[in-house]
């Protein structure tokens, strides 16, 4: 008889105990969806972060390059603008060195018919 008492007795408390822990294990199960959840979710912010970064970090990248082609450009007009300029006064020093030749010459023409 003992057995049958600790049968019953034991029985209704397996039972009461389920029926205890069920919201605790739904409760539980709950909080670890909401969990992971929110990882996947911070994931998911960090990557779309970090995409959102790459492509300012591209625009900017790019920004630059346009920057630098029209600095690349405008270096390359001013050598040929002082490559021209250097030729010009090139040609003038040499039309001048020219004229002082001729004019030494006729001074000295002139000096020497003075006599």
């Amino acid at each position: 008889m003992s057995q049958k008492n600790t049968r019953k007795l034991t029985e209704p408390a397996y039972g009461l105990a389920v029926s205890r822990k069920r919201p605790l294990l739904i409760l539980g199960c709950t909080a670890i969806v909401l969990l992971l959840s929110g990882v996947a979710t911070g994931v998911w912010w960090q990557t779309h972060q970090v995409s959102q970064g790459i492509r300012v970090r591209d625009e900017a990248m790019q920004q630059e390059i346009v920057k630098l082609g029209e600095a690349l450009k405008h270096a390359e007009l001013q050598a040929e603008h002082e490559a021209t300029l250097r030729a010009s006064l090139e040609r003038q020093l040499v039309e001048q060195s020219e004229e002082v030749k001729r004019l030494r010459g006729e001074l000295a023409f002139f000096q020497r018919t003075k006599k």
